[in-house]
This record gives C-alpha cells, sequence and structure tokens, in this order.
C-alpha cells in the first residue's frame, strides 16, 4: 500500500513538472544569463528513528521553510509531511519507475507520521523541485569530564528533480550544541543552528546560485540587474566573469569582484573591489559565503604608562586574538565579535571577550575599517575555576572594559585579505584588589597585523 501511495505522488508531480529542473537562465541571443525564480515544494523535517526532545524541535519545520522563502530565489510550496531517510531512498527509486508503472490514486494513505490526500499532493505537483530536510545521524549525551551536555546533528536536504527522479544535491549540515544547565538546552542550540548551515550549503549548489548582468558601471560602483525580487542582500559578493568563445564552447572566467552596498526592488549597486575594465551586459555570478570575516590577529601591546599602580612587568607583551565579523547583510556597519589573549604569565594570561562594531570605507582592494567594543575579561586560572565550579551557561568575568581601533587591510585574492592594526583598551577590574596582579585595572595600545579569511 505504502509504495502505490508513492507511486501515486510521483507521478502526479511528474505529470506536472516541467521537462527539466535546470534553473531557468536562459539568456537572451548572445547576452548573459538572468536568475528567475524556482518552485519548490519544501518537505517538514525528518527525525523518524531518534529520539530528540519534541521542545527542543519547537518550530524548526516553520524555521526550514523560512530559510528558502528568504533567500528570495524561490517559490515555496511549503509541506506538512516527513519522510525518513529510507523513504528519500525509496521516493527516488520510485521516480525513476513511476512512468513504467501502473497505479491507482486511493483516496488517503498514511506516509511516516501523516496521511497524505489527493489535496496534499496538489499542492507539489506543479514543484519544478522538491526538497526533502532528514536527520541522518543524532548523538546527544553527558560529557562528564567537561561537566556539560553536548548534542551533535547531522541533517542531510536531498534535492530532487521531479522531471526524471535525478538528485542533483544534497545539503549536508552537522551542527553541535552544548549546556551545562540541561540536555534540551545542548538539543535547541544543534536544532538552532540548522537554517544558518542550511541557508550558506543551498547557496553553494551550483543551479541555485543566482547569475545576473551588469546595467551601467563607472570606476568605483555597478548597477546590477535583481535586487529584493530575488533575494540579493547588501553585503552580497558577485564574481565578474568574463566570457569568450573556446573552439565553439563558452570559456568562463573570474576577472573581477563587486560587494553589494545597496539593494533594490529589481536593481542592486555594487562596490568594484578589483576588476577591469567593466561594461553593459557583463554577466555577473554570485558567490557564495556564510557571511562571516574571520580575522586572526597579532599585536605588540604596550601598558599605559601612566598607571603606576602595576605590580607586575609591564613591559611590551604579545597580545593574539580573532574577531568574526558578520558580512552578510551589512555593509558600512558591521557587528563583530572577538577573542584575545595577552601573553603576560603574572597576570595569568588574560582572556578577554567582546562584542561590537566597525565601520567601512572601501577603494577598491583597501579597506580602513574603525571599530569600538565592550567586553569582559578573565585568566586562565579563573576561568579554569569557573568551568568547574559554574554549574550554568553564564560565564563570569574579572574585569569589563572597552576597545577601540582601526585597521587597514588589502584584498590580496578573492577570499584573504592581510592588514595592519591599531587600538586601545582598558579594563576596569569588578573587585579591585590593588597588590594583586591579577585583580588590577590594565590598559594600553596595540599594534600589529592580521590576516581575514572571507568564509
Amino acid at each position: 500500500m505504502k509504495k502505490g501511495a508513492l507511486i501515486a505522488l510521483t507521478a502526479l508531480m511528474l505529470a506536472a513538472a516541467p521537462l527539466t529542473a535546470q534553473q531557468d537562465t536562459a539568456p537572451a541571443q548572445g547576452g548573459p544569463e538572468i536568475s528567475k525564480k524556482q518552485e519548490i515544494a519544501v518537505f517538514a523535517l525528518g527525525y523518524y528513528g531518534w529520539e530528540i526532545p519534541q521542545q527542543a524541535l519547537a518550530s524548526i519545520d516553520n524555521e526550514i521553510q523560512d530559510v528558502f522563502v528568504n533567500l528570495g530565489r524561490f517559490t515555496v510550496i511549503g509541506q506538512t509531511q516527513r519522510f525518513s531517510q529510507k523513504d528519500v531512498n525509496l521516493f527516488i527509486d520510485i521516480i525513476k519507475k513511476s512512468k513504467q508503472e501502473n497505479f491507482v490514486l486511493p483516496d488517503e494513505f498514511k506516509f511516516g507520521e501523516k496521511a497524505f490526500t489527493e489535496a496534499d499532493f496538489n499542492k507539489i505537483m506543479g514543484a519544478f523541485i522538491v526538497a526533502i530536510p532528514t536527520v541522518v545521524d543524532y548523538n546527544a549525551q553527558y560529557n562528564r569530564s567537561q561537566r556539560k551536555f553536548e548534542c551533535n546533528v547531522t541533517t542531510s536536504v536531498a534535492f530532487i528533480n521531479v522531471a526524471d527522479g535525478t538528485t542533483f544535491g544534497y545539503a549536508n549540515i552537522k551542527t553541535s550544541g552544548e549546556s551545562k544547565e540541561t540536555l534540551q538546552k545542548a538539543v535547541r542550540g544543534a536544532i538552532d543552528s540548522i537554517p544558518i548551515e542550511l541557508t550558506y550549503e543551498i547557496r553553494k549548489i551550483e543551479i541555485f546560485q543566482i547569475k545576473s548582468r551588469v546595467l551601467k558601471s563607472d570606476l568605483f560602483t555597478v548597477k546590477m540587474q535583481l535586487g529584493r525580487d530575488m533575494g540579493v542582500k547588501v553585503g552580497d559578493e558577485y564574481a565578474v566573469m568574463s566570457v569568450e568563445d573556446v573552439g565553439g564552447f563558452k570559456s568562463e572566467t573570474e576577472s573581477g569582484l563587486i560587494l553589494i552596498n545597496n539593494v533594490g526592488s529589481t536593481i542592486s549597486t555594487g562596490t568594484i573591489l578589483y576588476s577591469g575594465p567593466i561594461t553593459p551586459n557583463t554577466q555577473l555570478q554570485e558567490v557564495p559565503r556564510l557571511g562571516i570575516d574571520i580575522a586572526p590577529y597579532v599585536q605588540l601591546y604596550n601598558y599605559f604608562k601612566s598607571d603606576s599602580s602595576y605590580t607586575y612587568d609591564s613591559s611590551p607583551k604579545i597580545l593574539v586574538g580573532a574577531k568574526a565579523i558578520m558580512t552578510r547583510g551589512f555593509y558600512g556597519l558591521r557587528p563583530l565579535v572577538g577573542v584575545q589573549m595577552l601573553l603576560n604569565a603574572e597576570q595569568w594570561l588574560p582572556l578577554s571577550a567582546y562584542v561590537g562594531a566597525d565601520y567601512n570605507i572601501y577603494l577598491r582592494r583597501v579597506q580602513l575599517s574603525f571599530f569600538g567594543a565592550i567586553g569582559g575579561t578573565t585568566n586562565i586560572i579563573f576561568q579554569y575555576i569557573n568551568d568547574k565550579l559554574n554549574n550554568s551557561d553564564n560565564n563570569f568575568f574579572s574585569h569589563y572594559g572597552v576597545k577601540g581601533g582601526v585597521d587597514l587591510t588589502y584584498l590580496m585574492t578573492r577570499d584573504i585579505k592581510i592588514g595592519a592594526s591599531a587600538g586601545f583598551e582598558y579594563w576596569i577590574p569588578i573587585l579591585p584588589l590593588p597588590t594583586v596582579p591579577q585583580f588590577q585595572g590594565y590598559g594600553g595600545t596595540q599594534l600589529g597585523a592580521s590576516v581575514t579569511v572571507k568564509l
């Protein structure tokens, strides 16, 4: 009965599906390709066989469907039915065989834990593509040595071309969560990370990547066809493509990069980061990124000499750290977080975490960033005690303070920047102990270098 019902489902979709699920980017004669919306039926997250707390799952089905909606490049047909991993494989196999099999459509049948009806089929039978998310691995346990709950979830999203039953892509997502308090919080942390990772994984699949064209350009900016109508976002990057005919074959190579700084309803504006001459109708193609720049840095730390109360060695020290800067959805003003360690053993190696924002000025490959942040500081001994005795997910600091500075970077390649940085910071102790080095206020200036990896 189940197999016959599956055949009925797939045959109905086949009857109404187009001949191909290829991205609708047909160019004008000899012109660039322009992406159009694609219809996609998105099923609920299948987790049969895994004992995942229902409270942790909460609204994950809506969140996954919202990923496809918010990407803007899809017309989404939401489904409430769930597939198991076994059902996915059977579904794909039946699509391939359905044209050769006879079937009778039942009035209703059960698939997973929900009943399918003919009305359900009618919602998806016109879709070009079906997306089926399923949990393929789940592990949640209490780590006694670390004194915390840990959860790891692997989710797979299969993308199926309804017309011929081929699976043309998988989005494989591994997420994790942890909590000192409850297993449910750890599981929820892993589940909540799925939509973020899924957005990136979908954009990595070539058939879903946006293709557009230059409308006009000058020395520093480009006007690009497509905007909010296709989900273009500020902070997205597009490669400038050079197209040539080689022996009757089209050869495309990247020759430049633009960064979107403004998005209209149907037209977007981009800053040219590097490129040769750009003319109208030049092909542009989306560069998929997670939307985070990771910038490790090393700096020489000079203590403020005006503070004469230091009871430890205040000669210049080395500061190492890293910033994570949010890029997708942001251009001039971008949020950031960071962590760092000051290599001074007499202070028990101070550890700092901070949150703030930077403001950016772009001049081709050169980028000037001014940033400010607030944060907290602890040290490796205080942190060790906190990890052993603190049973909550909240971290406690010995100092609070501010930091700021400026970064000057140069875009070496599409994905890597190098730079110089200068800054300052000051940390105020919560419990001042003037004779104890680890609980004194301190601060200083920094000068150093950084490498930025664009993820």
